[in-house]
């Protein structure tokens, strides 16, 4: 758990993700995601309607690459108004960078 005063700070690269936690003082603590600071970026549309992301939507995207979005950030912001087709399926490019915030949530 982090205590009061804790400050998280993410960067959301092409290709991965990666966060530290500024505890105070000189202390920083890197998050770890599968014993790894680096997340990939990477994302997948689920069957369920939602997305996938990390190390899940790169193992997701051996069963359908069609589902697959290896570099969400550079979709998001580029001339593809549409954002990125995941199996077919329109995603707004505002909609691609949470799944990788929230990976970041759920490790602090």
């Amino acid at each position: 758990m982090v205590g009061r005063g804790a400050r998280l700070g993410i960067d959301f690269g092409s290709s991965h993700t990666v966060a530290v936690l500024h505890l105070g003082g000189e202390r920083y603590e890197p998050l770890l995601f599968d014993a790894s600071p680096l997340l990939p970026s990477a994302i997948l549309a689920d069957d369920a309607g939602g997305l996938q992301t990390g190390r899940d939507a790169e193992r997701g995207a051996r069963l359908d690459p069609t589902r697959f979005e290896p570099n969400p950030k550079r979709r998001s912001a580029g001339p593809d108004l549409d954002g990125a087709g995941l199996g077919g399926r329109g995603v707004a490019g505002v909609v691609l960078m949470p799944p990788a915030a929230l990976a970041v949530r759920a490790a602090v």
